[in-house]
């Protein structure tokens, strides 16, 4: 049941990325649909089969609670005494309706409910997909690398298809494979790049201290490594800069706490440190294409915003988070909440901020954004304890991926809005469930018993 339960949410997943990575509403809803009766059937298979649910870390559930509850209050209509209270800004919408007295006597914090609506329902599935993989990482026979290698081949199809895409087209072009946008394209690689580049080395660390291991180590390892070759490539030909620089740091903390995965708890070793270091400067200026470096050098082209236009944005939506402070403009409302505070570039509509965490916080206020900063802490530090208890290296390396997948998405996310593609923030929120998954039994390695020698006296 776990093979095919993961395999089907994969299949699911992949379908919202052939969409322009749910970018379109109805192909997106029909995700939303599948990964629905995907989570009910499984709950009637647990609950035929027996057996308790595995334990979740609290506060992981309490802070994704707290992030729901907000974008419900934010739904619910409110009296408008209560609601000059909470969100006066909310409550001004309606001015020129109550001037013809046709103002309703409820009213909610979201400026278009039905946007918020639909949000919520995106952060409903992602919580649905976290609990559906938490479970399913948890009831593993086997090692949790399992769980990531849907990852592993959705980036290596996305990567093939763009490295396809930049052979046949004009080089001086991005890629931004089944996407539309070369940015969300880079995000989605990015993520998937750290397990591809963590597991062959896992495999060969494994493969050398066994001595009956054969060739089969040696064939996986080359595979894999030629696929991770195949979407740091593809994430080039993206022309993405952000994609670029998030993918070399989060490479730089993998390289970095690899070293140390094989001697838990050993003094920091900082020559090796160096180098890679060193690496990562000298790959920022050998790897980038012609096309990349032009694109650094601050050639855009005419659909594209400016750093100037970027900032006066930011500037802009910062009027916008004091106009709601507390519970925000509603989730998924920036656009329509941002139109009387848009200075700079006019003539465009604005959708997003460039930068989600700032549009997180205009759109939730602080009552819901603390709880998701507090979270993104938390998965952080859940991570690097992982790190420190699992049982073998083998195990280690795989929470060196985890948080090189998190490294890039965060770094990303300062400059874009890949949280905001629906696919994309699926992803994140597999990476999420492989980390908090509570630890079966079988992935601890227990110390050998020693042998009790009878006298035969």
């Amino acid at each position: 049941m776990t093979a095919t339960a993961l395999v089907v949410l994969a299949a699911i997943l992949s379908y919202g990325i052939l969409n322009d990575g749910g970018a379109h509403r109805s192909e997106w809803l029909q995700c939303l649909l599948a990964f629905g009766i995907l989570g009910a059937l499984y709950a009637i298979v647990r609950a035929l089969r027996g057996g308790s649910a595995p334990r979740q870390d609290r506060r992981v559930c309490w802070l994704m609670a707290a992030v729901v509850l907000i974008c419900g209050i934010q739904l619910i209509p409110l009296p408008s005494a209560l609601l000059r209270i909470v969100s006066p800004a909310s409550l001004e919408i309606y001015r020129p309706a109550t001037a013809l007295g046709a103002a309703p006597q409820h009213t909610p914090i979201s400026v278009v409910p039905s946007e918020t609506f639909r949000g919520t329902l995106n952060l409903l599935a992602y919580l649905l997909v976290f609990a559906l993989l938490t479970d399913l990482a948890s009831r593993r026979n086997s090692t949790i690398w399992f769980m990531a290698l849907p990852l592993i081949c959705i980036g290596f199809l996305e990567a093939a298809l763009g490295v396809l895409q930049a052979f046949y087209g004009d080089p001086r072009t991005s890629v931004s494979g089944t996407y539309a946008n070369r940015n969300h394209f880079a995000g989605l690689l990015e993520m998937c790049l750290p397990f591809a580049v963590t597991l062959p080395l896992a495999i060969w660390r494994r493969g050398t201290t066994d001595q009956h291991s054969g060739l089969r180590p040696v064939l996986l390892c080359c595979g894999l490594a030629a696929v991770s070759a195949l979407i740091l490539i593809a994430i080039v030909d993206s022309l993405s800069r952000m994609g670029f620089i998030a993918t070399l740091v989060s490479l730089f903390v993998v390289a970095v706490l690899a070293l140390h995965a094989d001697r838990p708890g050993s003094r920091f070793r900082w020559k090796p440190v160096a180098v890679f270091a060193g690496l990562i400067l000298v790959s920022f200026f050998l790897l980038p294409s012609g096309a990349l470096i032009a694109r650094f050098g601050g050639a855009l082209s005419a659909s594209e915003l400016t750093a100037d236009a970027r900032q006066q944005i930011w500037a802009d939506a910062v009027h916008l988070v004091g106009q709601y402070p507390i519970f925000g403009s509603g989730f998924g409302t920036f656009q329509s909440a941002f139109m009387q505070h848009q200075v700079t570039t006019p003539m465009m509509t604005v959708n997003f901020v460039h930068n989600d965490y700032l549009q997180l916080l205009t759109e939730l206020g602080v009552a819901g954004f603390i709880p998701l900063l507090g979270l993104a802490i938390l998965l952080y530090s859940l991570a690097i304890q992982r790190l420190k208890h699992a049982g073998d290296e083998f195990e280690r390396l795989f929470y060196v991926a985890c948080l090189g997948s998190m490294t890039a998405m965060t770094l990303h996310s300062f400059v874009d809005f890949n949280l905001y593609m629906p696919a994309n923030a699926t992803v994140l929120s597999w990476v999420s469930a492989m980390v908090t998954a509570p630890v079966p039994v079988i992935w601890t390695v227990e110390p050998p018993r020693k042998l009790r020698v009878q006298s035969l006296a």
